[in-house]
Protein backbone atom coordinates (compact mmCIF):
# COMPACT_ATOMS: atom_id res chain seq x y z
CA UNK A 1 0.00 0.00 0.00
CA UNK A 2 3.17 2.41 1.00
CA UNK A 3 4.38 1.95 -2.88
CA UNK A 4 1.25 2.51 -4.63
CA UNK A 5 0.25 5.46 -2.29
CA UNK A 6 4.10 6.55 -3.26
CA UNK A 7 2.79 6.15 -7.05
CA UNK A 8 0.19 8.45 -6.55
CA UNK A 9 -2.99 6.33 -6.10
CA UNK A 10 -5.54 7.52 -3.63
CA UNK A 11 -7.12 4.69 -2.62
CA UNK A 12 -4.29 3.12 -1.64
CA UNK A 13 -3.17 6.26 0.65
CA UNK A 14 -6.85 6.38 1.87
CA UNK A 15 -6.44 2.28 2.96
CA UNK A 16 -3.19 2.90 4.29
CA UNK A 17 -3.98 6.04 6.48
CA UNK A 18 -7.01 3.56 7.85
CA UNK A 19 -4.44 0.79 8.57
CA UNK A 20 -2.74 3.46 10.86
CA UNK A 21 -5.54 4.94 12.12
CA UNK A 22 -7.73 2.16 13.20
CA UNK A 23 -4.61 -0.91 13.92
CA UNK A 24 -5.90 -3.19 11.52
CA UNK A 25 -4.06 -5.96 9.94
CA UNK A 26 -1.50 -5.85 13.34
CA UNK A 27 -0.30 -2.38 11.82
CA UNK A 28 -0.10 -0.49 15.22
CA UNK A 29 -2.07 2.68 15.77
CA UNK A 30 0.00 6.18 14.32
CA UNK A 31 -1.44 8.81 14.07
CA UNK A 32 1.02 10.68 12.07
CA UNK A 33 1.48 7.76 9.63
CA UNK A 34 -2.33 7.47 9.04
CA UNK A 35 -2.50 11.26 8.38
CA UNK A 36 -0.08 11.95 6.11
CA UNK A 37 -1.00 8.99 4.39
CA UNK A 38 -4.70 10.63 4.26
CA UNK A 39 -3.35 13.98 3.70
CA UNK A 40 -1.50 12.22 0.66
CA UNK A 41 -4.81 10.71 -1.03
CA UNK A 42 -6.38 14.66 0.02
CA UNK A 43 -3.65 15.89 -2.27
CA UNK A 44 -4.63 13.50 -5.24
CA UNK A 45 -8.41 14.96 -4.61
CA UNK A 46 -9.73 12.11 -2.78
CA UNK A 47 -12.25 14.09 -0.30
CA UNK A 48 -12.77 10.47 1.59
CA UNK A 49 -8.82 10.76 2.88
CA UNK A 50 -9.49 14.89 2.98
CA UNK A 51 -12.27 14.12 5.41
CA UNK A 52 -10.09 11.52 7.32
CA UNK A 53 -7.19 13.66 7.67
CA UNK A 54 -9.62 16.44 9.30
CA UNK A 55 -10.83 13.75 11.78
CA UNK A 56 -7.37 12.67 13.24
CA UNK A 57 -6.76 16.77 13.50
CA UNK A 58 -9.92 17.42 15.15
CA UNK A 59 -9.82 14.77 17.73
CA UNK A 60 -6.07 14.16 17.81
CA UNK A 61 -5.32 10.45 17.49
CA UNK A 62 -1.33 8.67 18.89
CA UNK A 63 1.17 11.33 17.88
CA UNK A 64 -0.69 14.08 16.63
CA UNK A 65 -2.49 16.60 19.08
CA UNK A 66 -5.98 18.10 17.99
CA UNK A 67 -5.53 20.80 15.66
CA UNK A 68 -9.22 21.85 15.45
CA UNK A 69 -8.24 24.95 12.63
CA UNK A 70 -6.94 22.59 10.29
CA UNK A 71 -9.48 20.47 10.71
CA UNK A 72 -12.32 22.85 9.98
CA UNK A 73 -10.06 23.75 6.47
CA UNK A 74 -10.13 19.89 5.47
CA UNK A 75 -14.19 19.56 6.31
CA UNK A 76 -14.87 22.32 4.48
CA UNK A 77 -13.05 21.70 1.52
CA UNK A 78 -14.95 18.00 1.63
CA UNK A 79 -18.28 19.74 2.93
CA UNK A 80 -18.01 22.32 -0.44
CA UNK A 81 -17.58 19.94 -2.82
CA UNK A 82 -20.63 17.48 -1.95
CA UNK A 83 -18.75 14.42 0.53
CA UNK A 84 -21.13 14.26 3.71
CA UNK A 85 -18.69 13.33 6.51
CA UNK A 86 -17.26 16.69 5.85
CA UNK A 87 -20.30 18.55 6.55
CA UNK A 88 -20.95 15.92 9.35
CA UNK A 89 -17.39 17.11 10.84
CA UNK A 90 -18.14 21.10 9.82
CA UNK A 91 -21.29 20.61 11.70
CA UNK A 92 -19.99 19.58 14.99
CA UNK A 93 -17.13 21.85 14.71
CA UNK A 94 -19.41 24.68 14.52
CA UNK A 95 -21.66 23.56 16.90
CA UNK A 96 -19.35 23.49 19.73
CA UNK A 97 -17.00 26.39 18.54
CA UNK A 98 -13.76 24.29 17.96
CA UNK A 99 -11.42 26.01 15.37
CA UNK A 100 -14.43 28.68 14.67
CA UNK A 101 -16.80 30.71 16.67
CA UNK A 102 -19.25 28.46 17.86
CA UNK A 103 -22.39 28.94 15.48
CA UNK A 104 -25.41 26.14 16.47
CA UNK A 105 -27.74 27.43 13.70
CA UNK A 106 -24.97 27.24 10.87
CA UNK A 107 -23.71 24.06 12.55
CA UNK A 108 -27.01 22.69 11.86
CA UNK A 109 -27.48 23.46 8.57
CA UNK A 110 -24.15 21.46 7.85
CA UNK A 111 -25.76 18.92 9.74
CA UNK A 112 -29.00 19.17 7.53
CA UNK A 113 -26.83 18.60 4.29
CA UNK A 114 -24.96 15.39 5.88
CA UNK A 115 -28.47 13.96 6.63
CA UNK A 116 -29.78 14.71 3.35
CA UNK A 117 -26.76 12.70 1.85
CA UNK A 118 -27.39 10.03 4.07
CA UNK A 119 -25.07 10.09 6.81
CA UNK A 120 -26.56 8.62 10.13
CA UNK A 121 -25.09 10.19 12.59
CA UNK A 122 -25.85 13.19 11.04
CA UNK A 123 -29.00 12.73 10.91
CA UNK A 124 -29.09 11.41 14.55
CA UNK A 125 -27.81 14.43 15.83
CA UNK A 126 -29.73 16.81 14.64
CA UNK A 127 -32.67 14.10 15.40
CA UNK A 128 -31.38 15.19 18.98
CA UNK A 129 -30.92 19.01 18.28
CA UNK A 130 -34.88 19.78 17.77
CA UNK A 131 -36.12 17.67 20.88
CA UNK A 132 -33.63 19.86 23.13
CA UNK A 133 -33.19 22.93 21.03
CA UNK A 134 -29.87 22.62 20.61
CA UNK A 135 -29.07 24.84 17.53
CA UNK A 136 -32.57 24.88 16.61
CA UNK A 137 -36.04 25.53 18.27
CA UNK A 138 -37.73 22.56 20.03
CA UNK A 139 -39.73 20.75 17.29
CA UNK A 140 -40.76 17.32 18.22
CA UNK A 141 -42.09 16.58 15.41
CA UNK A 142 -39.38 16.94 12.82
CA UNK A 143 -37.02 15.55 15.85
CA UNK A 144 -38.87 12.31 15.81
CA UNK A 145 -38.94 12.44 11.90
CA UNK A 146 -35.08 12.72 11.68
CA UNK A 147 -34.44 10.24 14.99
CA UNK A 148 -36.52 7.96 12.30
CA UNK A 149 -34.09 8.52 9.21
CA UNK A 150 -31.30 7.91 11.38
CA UNK A 151 -33.03 4.64 12.74
CA UNK A 152 -33.22 3.44 9.58
CA UNK A 153 -29.96 3.81 8.09
CA UNK A 154 -28.76 1.65 10.75
CA UNK A 155 -27.64 3.83 13.98
CA UNK A 156 -28.36 2.29 16.84
CA UNK A 157 -28.44 5.22 19.18
CA UNK A 158 -31.52 6.83 17.30
CA UNK A 159 -33.45 3.67 17.61
CA UNK A 160 -32.82 3.21 21.05
CA UNK A 161 -33.96 7.25 21.72
CA UNK A 162 -37.33 6.38 19.42
CA UNK A 163 -37.67 3.15 21.54
CA UNK A 164 -37.78 5.69 24.88
CA UNK A 165 -40.04 8.39 22.93
CA UNK A 166 -42.75 5.69 21.96
CA UNK A 167 -42.49 3.93 25.82
CA UNK A 168 -42.83 7.38 27.47
CA UNK A 169 -46.47 7.38 29.28
CA UNK A 170 -46.62 11.31 29.36
CA UNK A 171 -45.59 11.60 25.76
CA UNK A 172 -47.90 12.06 23.05
CA UNK A 173 -48.15 8.86 20.03
CA UNK A 174 -47.55 6.18 23.34
CA UNK A 175 -46.75 3.44 21.21
CA UNK A 176 -45.05 0.14 23.40
CA UNK A 177 -45.28 -1.82 20.48
CA UNK A 178 -43.27 0.38 18.45
CA UNK A 179 -41.18 0.99 21.69
CA UNK A 180 -40.44 -2.72 22.04
CA UNK A 181 -40.08 -3.38 18.30
CA UNK A 182 -36.99 -0.56 18.24
CA UNK A 183 -35.56 -2.03 21.42
CA UNK A 184 -35.27 -5.05 18.54
CA UNK A 185 -34.06 -3.12 16.56
CA UNK A 186 -31.04 -1.51 18.38
CA UNK A 187 -29.83 -4.54 20.26
CA UNK A 188 -29.21 -6.00 16.55
CA UNK A 189 -27.03 -2.93 15.70
CA UNK A 190 -24.92 -3.63 18.86
CA UNK A 191 -26.28 -0.70 21.28
CA UNK A 192 -25.64 -2.86 24.72
CA UNK A 193 -28.39 -0.42 26.34
CA UNK A 194 -30.87 -1.19 24.39
CA UNK A 195 -29.80 -5.58 24.94
CA UNK A 196 -30.26 -4.44 28.67
CA UNK A 197 -33.45 -2.73 28.39
CA UNK A 198 -35.34 -5.97 26.40
CA UNK A 199 -33.98 -8.18 29.14
CA UNK A 200 -35.68 -6.01 31.78
CA UNK A 201 -38.99 -6.29 29.63
CA UNK A 202 -38.83 -9.78 29.32
CA UNK A 203 -37.81 -10.42 33.08
CA UNK A 204 -40.58 -8.38 34.00
CA UNK A 205 -43.24 -10.41 31.64
CA UNK A 206 -45.95 -7.38 31.10
CA UNK A 207 -45.08 -5.61 27.88
CA UNK A 208 -43.68 -9.36 26.55
CA UNK A 209 -44.41 -12.76 27.44
CA UNK A 210 -41.68 -13.70 30.28
CA UNK A 211 -38.59 -15.22 28.50
CA UNK A 212 -35.92 -15.84 31.20
CA UNK A 213 -33.47 -17.90 28.85
CA UNK A 214 -33.51 -14.78 26.31
CA UNK A 215 -33.70 -12.42 28.91
CA UNK A 216 -30.13 -14.25 30.16
CA UNK A 217 -28.79 -14.43 26.91
CA UNK A 218 -29.31 -10.55 26.42
CA UNK A 219 -28.24 -9.68 29.72
CA UNK A 220 -24.71 -11.85 28.55
CA UNK A 221 -24.71 -10.06 25.02
CA UNK A 222 -24.74 -6.15 26.69
CA UNK A 223 -22.46 -7.94 29.40
CA UNK A 224 -19.75 -8.83 27.42
CA UNK A 225 -20.16 -5.10 25.16
CA UNK A 226 -19.50 -3.21 28.89
CA UNK A 227 -22.66 -2.67 30.37
CA UNK A 228 -22.26 -3.24 34.15
CA UNK A 229 -25.77 -3.09 35.30
CA UNK A 230 -26.25 -6.29 32.53
CA UNK A 231 -23.21 -8.09 34.17
CA UNK A 232 -25.10 -7.86 37.45
CA UNK A 233 -28.04 -9.06 36.26
CA UNK A 234 -26.96 -11.68 34.40
CA UNK A 235 -25.05 -12.82 37.64
CA UNK A 236 -28.23 -12.63 39.55
CA UNK A 237 -30.33 -14.89 36.58
CA UNK A 238 -27.68 -17.34 37.09
CA UNK A 239 -27.42 -17.69 40.74
CA UNK A 240 -31.29 -18.50 40.81
CA UNK A 241 -31.22 -20.97 38.15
Amino acid sequence: LGNRCDAKHADSCLRLGNLHALATAGVPADGKKAVAAYQRGCDLEALASCARAGTVYALGMAGVRPNPVKAVALFTRTCDRGTEAGCWGLGVMYMEGLGVDKDRALGGEYLDKACAAGLGDACFMRGRSYLVGFGAQVDRGRGVELLERSCQMGHGDGCLDLATIYADSDAAGLDVARALELLERSCELDVPRACYALAQVLVGGQEMEQNLDRALRLYTRACYAGHFDSCNLRGLLYAGD
